[in-house]
């Protein structure tokens, strides 16, 4: 193969060279003439049709060639319409148009490419590259496949998958990178050099062009030989007038979006700023202690980031497609998250799988007592007593025939369920009343200190299961006062009792009988617990009207208390940040 620029070439390109947008402006006004007699002649070569040809000499065939003509994103100039010379004048032998095969003619006169040298170009289903594979070796091409096929990887048409602002290839790895109004598209453009100049090994080039603004969003083309290490040398090629476009946003766009955001005021910015999510780091890192078959594959995901998305979860109550579909629409939940626009967003199987292993690991209780750790060495210890209850929490209704839920609440599972109907019935949840109306799923214990209303101990059984029965397993040995409030459902003379002889001085309302009713001093007493108690009430109308309700839509018991156990945390984070909120001094009066 002989590289292009040892061929004697013809027709070369006048270059002008510009660095900056006041220098182009001057270029303009010297070649208002010249542009004006560009115009007539190009509409001298129209004639009318739909579609023309215009005989010429093509750069890339280094032959006579003609070009085909089209209206295809036409546009007014002067109430004439008028082709897009710049894309739809084609070559019909190569293929190329305007606009590509001036960059094929700069990277030729600029950069000298030797058959033999390695280039990366980042478009891999265009004529463009199926020209440069024909004149060298070490081409490697991409398209950016967002999360469809792995990065690196490619899919079965062979078209490989990379995103410019993380790079799979090594460093050092090209001597040439060519990408032609593609970074336009990137948001994070610096991230993007950064890592096309870490493939480049020293002394190499990358030759890319970007749609740039002067008074207009359509005036040019910025075409950019930048040295690695070197200087950046610009060479301007127009625009036609009233080319479309799409306008990108930019980082600082982007900003000022996420600012008007804060002045609303995102309670995600505060969230994500003043709790120490490294804190959970060292339990996370387990979820990844797996044996893997090979080295081979995408790198895990960040344990900490997945963590932050199942607290969004839980504080939206938001399925796992639906949470995908908010991180990928929601600037507050990137922002909160970390992730820029062109980042990859986990997947809703991802973040079932990490909720997954977070069961199989049972690490909920462990990161729900790290952070409880974390509020006494911030000074929020347990205070002042504590307050027990119990709230249901619904599941999805299981359509089951009387005989299928006799046998389920006896601990058996119907023989003719075959294995993937037992994978989607739920044989843990079980049926209650209460006030009159039937609900289905599971109960969330709860014990709560008296002073900051925070969440110390959590337990979740069936919605069957009386409230008394958890009592003892969620008591709060450690909370530095001996008061316990409680409704009248778990009072007994036998919870009495164990109360007294283990030095906890017990407010639990009593209860009256249809025979006996209360009397007015017991009425009383009640109503003076109930003060206290109904503190623990606040949480769970938080958890029913801030959170998004108390319902999850997962299977089996050891799933749901993964569930109901973030949905706690995430209300002790939350409660934290209220209790560490800064208090406004009132103004003084004069």
């Amino acid at each position: 193969m002989t590289p292009p620029h040892a061929t004697n070439r013809q027709n070369s390109l006048d270059f002008t060279r510009i660095a900056t947008f006041r220098e182009h402006e001057r270029y303009l006004a010297r070649m208002a003439g010249r542009l004006t007699q560009q115009r007539e002649e190009e509409r001298s070569l129209m004639n009318g049709r739909e579609s023309f040809p215009v005989p010429g000499y093509c750069y890339a065939c280094q032959r006579p060639s003609v070009f085909s003509v089209d209206f295809q994103d036409a546009y007014e100039v002067d109430g004439v319409l008028t082709p897009n010379w710049r894309e739809r004048l084609i070559c019909s032998h190569c293929g190329l148009n305007n606009r590509i095969r001036a960059a094929v003619q700069i990277f030729d006169v600029e950069c000298k490419p030797q058959a033999t040298d390695s280039i990366y170009i980042t478009e891999q289903t265009t004529p463009l590259f199926a020209w440069l594979r024909n004149r060298y070796q070490n081409l490697v091409a991409s398209e950016y496949l967002r999360d469809w096929v792995e990065p690196g990887t490619s899919n079965a048409q062979g078209v490989r998958n990379e995103d410019l602002t993380n790079l799979t290839f090594s460093g050092r790895s090209f001597n040439y990178v060519l990408s032609f109004d593609v970074l336009e598209h990137i948001p994070d453009y610096r991230a993007a050099f950064s890592e096309i100049f870490r493939c480049l090994c020293p002394g190499g080039a990358l030759l890319f062009s970007v749609p740039f603004r002067l008074d207009s969003p359509h005036k040019g083309t910025l075409k950019n030989c930048a040295k690695a290490r070197g200087s950046v040398n610009f060479e301007c090629v127009r625009h036609q007038r009233g080319e479309r476009t799409m306008p990108q946003p930019s980082s600082i766009d982007i900003d000022r979006r996420l600012e008007s955001i804060s002045r609303m005021g995102d309670p995600l910015e505060r969230l994500a700023a003043e709790i120490p999510w490294e804190l959970f780091r060292p339990l996370l890192e387990k979820v990844h202690e797996k044996e893997r078959k090979s080295a081979a594959g995408r790198k895990p995901l960040d344990v900490v980031l997945m963590f932050k998305i199942l607290i969004l979860q839980s504080l939206y109550n938001l399925a796992d497609e639906a949470i995908e579909y908010q991180i990928r629409d929601r600037l507050s939940f990137m922002r909160f998250l970390g992730l820029q626009l062109c980042d990859n967003v986990p997947d809703c199987t991802t973040v079932w799988r990490f909720r997954e292993r977070l069961k199989e690991l049972e690490l909920i209780k462990p990161l729900f007592d790290r952070f409880g750790d974390y509020l006494a060495q911030a000074g929020l210890q347990a205070r002042n007593g504590q307050i027990i209850d119990a709230s249901i929490v619904r599941a999805p209704i299981q359509r089951n025939s009387r005989d299928e839920n006799r046998r389920i609440n006896a601990g058996e599972v119907p023989e003719d369920w075959d294995e993937h109907k037992r994978r989607q019935k739920d044989t843990d949840a079980r049926w209650t009343k209460k006030h009159g109306k039937s609900y289905f799923g599971y109960k969330n214990h709860i014990d709560v200190d008296a002073e900051h209303k925070l969440i110390r101990d959590d337990e979740t059984t069936a919605a069957n299961v009386h409230d008394s029965q958890v009592f003892d397993d969620i008591i709060d040995p450690e909370n530095a006062d001996p008061q316990v409030w409680a409704d009248s459902a778990y009072r007994s003379e036998a919870t009495e009792a164990a109360l007294s002889g283990a030095g906890y001085e017990s407010h639990i309302c009593e209860k009256g009988q249809s025979n006996q009713p209360l009397s007015d001093e017991q009425q009383a007493a009640n109503r003076r617990r109930s003060k206290v108690r109904s503190r623990v009430e606040h949480i769970f109308g938080f958890q029913q009207n801030s959170m998004g309700g108390k319902l999850i839509r997962t299977i089996g018991k050891a799933r749901a208390e993964v569930t109901i156990g973030c949905m706690n945390l995430t209300y002790n984070l939350m409660r934290y940040l209220q209790l560490t909120k800064p208090k406004v001094a009132a103004p003084a009066l004069a």
